[in-house]
């Protein structure tokens, strides 16, 4: 993929992304999601990691040089210089839930410039819903 020129096609690669991620999560099997606590005492399953792998590839190959600020790789400790452009990415918002079996878990991706939001995306990869947004606007579409 090549860094998108306009806004449409920036949701359209976002899209693209988390609807790959959301695959992922929902090909790990149940017996592979047992949960490890991180250090701030919130849980994190194989699923959270497929899903931020594929994320972190898919955001590289899209807009390769932007820094990517991940809660799974991330986690709690403090980040430094984030001025400019760069995506904030949460790969299962929700993941107690996600791990009980309910269909109430996200996976969220946001590009931010210069500490503005940008655009964003937000799948509900169970539900198989996706909400798009971008400075002013927002947008709902099937998965």
């Amino acid at each position: 993929m090549t860094a998108p020129t306009d806004i449409v096609a920036l949701l359209d690669g976002l899209t693209l992304i988390a609807s790959r991620a959301a695959a992922a999560i929902l090909a790990v099997p149940r017996p592979d999601l047992k949960a490890r606590e991180k250090p701030d005492s919130s849980p994190v399953s194989a699923a959270d990691e497929a899903s931020e792998a594929v994320i972190l590839e898919g955001l590289a190959g899209f807009m390769p040089g932007v820094r990517v600020v991940s809660e799974e790789s991330t986690g709690n400790r403090a980040i430094e210089g984030l001025s400019g452009r760069f995506f904030i990415v949460d790969p299962i918002d929700g993941t107690r839930e996600f791990l009980a079996g309910l269909d109430e878990f996200t996976i969220n991706i946001a590009l931010i410039d210069n500490g503005l939001p940008v655009a964003g995306v937000v799948a509900a990869p169970a539900r198989g819903l996706v909400w798009r947004g971008h400075h002013g606007e927002d947008r709902k579409s099937g998965v």
